[in-house]
């Protein structure tokens, strides 16, 4: 997503808390659905931070 709202935030955070509460139901997706789900993470973040920290 180019522009994230708040919307699609708090979108978000409901799906995380009822996959906490509900392990053991998951999201079920038809298996004909082009939903598809992408994910980025800065990878050097941790290491830039750790770094940063160091006494």
């Amino acid at each position: 997503m180019q522009q994230p709202r708040e919307e699609h935030w708090n979108a978000a955070i409901q799906i995380v808390r009822y996959l906490k509460r509900s392990p053991g139901q998951g999201i079920l997706l038809k298996s004909t659905s082009d939903f598809q789900l992408h994910g980025w993470c800065d990878s050097e973040w941790a290491i830039r931070n750790f770094e940063e920290n160091q006494i």
